[in-house]
């Protein structure tokens, strides 16, 4: 009756432990009478109970943990940083500065890997941007406002000198010379053969950004690398990635295709012979680089548009002529295709690799050509060609069992069957702006094993 009418916080591992400890029956009730008087509690936590807590604690920060952990049982912050490794950096207040960089290098990636012996590998700064709620805040340590774009916030002193400080910073918020954050400007370096990413700016952006400023950022976080000794502990920047930006890619064009590699560059013997590769790179050899998901998302919205693409000899494919052969597919019915087609949520990189999947499974039928009219010939035809291009873009990617030879040959394959196709029917085939995208991240693909081989 007293379970019924009460709520005891884990009670499942209230139980758990008491078997493990043999208790009897009556020890057992006795026990979950102490735990609905709030007298006990059990020691120790699952996996899942520091799963669940540390997601609280991320959606709702100390506050929503606090109250989960006296409510439900679950962790404390103090015992979630006890079983977690949590990454404090710098935030950005005002304007972007060598000190930030610095100071997150040293911290986060520097001092850390001091005690082991990493060896040198190469890196990618990888630039993107998360939702930020638009308002200000008290940074405690600095006696600072953060939350302030980092593009105008140097029209004033973030620091909160007196009262008056907080009115001028208000004042100039009203009157818009400067803005809150609509978003975080993230830019982490992630090591190559490693999971781990660590952030070295985390800068609040009012969007209004242009491709000098990104240009000066990269430039910034480029020199900090080298400077603060972490291209000569760690290795040096192989590539900058974004997820296909306007600015950015202009930024990234700029900066990463200005010269030629060198025939005096260790690379230039390896990678000269690569018939029809882009030798154009950055100061230090750096090359541009998109993120593979995005790429992804863009060619699977390319595959759902009723316009279609060009391929084989000008013949089209549709949305609606996929529909139709996708449901030859022994496991696939019209709900699944129309799933794949027309997803919730066109964001879905699974389902996006799915329907890839699908078209690639599609272009290994077998059809009679005899038989069979021109139509599906013609559309088979060209589904072949897709498939094909599909599946050079796609396995190297998730297909473990490639060596390194069969992913640059798939990678080379993608890159010349786009190129065909792309000089054919231009637009019709694929947008300008995804052909960019997908050649330039095959490219630096090739460059950065390039690289790896002569650093290691």
């Amino acid at each position: 009756m007293a379970l019924s009418e009460s709520d005891v916080p884990r009670i499942q591992h209230i139980l758990a432990v008491a078997l493990k400890r043999g208790s009897s029956i009556h020890q057992i009730i006795n026990t979950l009478k102490d735990a609905i008087a709030g007298t006990y509690h059990p020691r120790g936590y699952s996996g899942d109970d520091l799963d669940i807590a540390m997601l609280a604690y991320r959606l709702g920060g100390r506050q929503l943990l606090y109250a989960f952990s006296r409510r439900l049982g679950l962790p404390s912050l103090r015992t979630l940083q006890t079983h977690h490794t949590f990454t404090s950096i710098s935030p950005t207040i005002g304007s972007i500065t060598t000190e930030q960089f610095d100071a997150n290098i040293k911290t986060l990636i520097l001092i850390p890997s001091q005690s082991t012996v990493v060896p040198r590998r190469g890196h990618s700064l990888m630039m993107d941007e998360i939702a930020l709620e638009e308002r200000a805040s008290h940074h405690r340590a600095s006696n600072s406002v953060i939350g302030l774009c980092h593009a105008h916030s140097h029209l004033v002193d973030p620091t909160l000198h007196t009262y008056d400080s907080a009115l001028h910073i208000a004042e100039k918020l009203t009157e818009g010379l400067i803005h809150l954050g609509k978003e975080m400007s993230v830019l982490a370096v992630g090591s190559f053969g490693d999971d781990v990413i660590f952030p070295i700016l985390a800068a609040p952006t009012c969007k209004c950004e242009n491709a000098e400023m990104m240009i000066s950022i990269f430039t910034l976080a480029i020199d900090r690398w080298r400077e603060t000794g972490a291209e000569e502990h760690l290795g040096p920047i192989f590539s900058v990635a974004t997820d296909g930006d306007s600015m950015w890619r202009a930024a990234g064009h700029s900066m990463f295709l200005k010269t030629n590699l060198p025939t005096t560059s260790r690379l230039y013997g390896t990678l000269s012979h690569m018939q029809g590769l882009n030798l154009a790179t950055g100061d230090y050899e750096i090359t541009l680089d998109f993120d593979l998901k995005h790429i992804l998302k863009r060619w699977c919205t390319l595959l759902r548009t009723r316009k279609g693409m060009k391929l084989s000899n000008g013949h089209s494919i549709t949305s609606a002529v996929l529909a139709h052969y996708l449901a030859w597919l022994p496991h696939m019915d019209e709900s699944s295709v129309t799933k794949l087609l027309n997803p919730d949520d066109p964001q879905d990189v699974p389902r996006a690799v799915e329907l890839m999947q699908a078209i690639i499974a599609l272009s290994k039928f077998n059809i009679d050509t005899i038989t069979g009219d021109v139509g599906m010939c013609a559309d088979m035809s060209s589904i072949k060609s897709l498939g094909t291009i599909l599946e050079s873009l796609l396995l190297p990617f998730i297909d473990v069992t490639l060596s390194l030879q069969q992913q640059v040959t798939y990678l080379s394959r993608y890159a010349h069957l786009t190129f065909t196709f792309f000089r054919l029917y231009r637009s019709a085939f694929m947008p300008h702006v995804l052909y960019y995208d997908s050649q330039t991240m095959v490219k630096n693909v090739c460059f950065c094993i390039a690289k790896q081989q002569k650093l290691d």
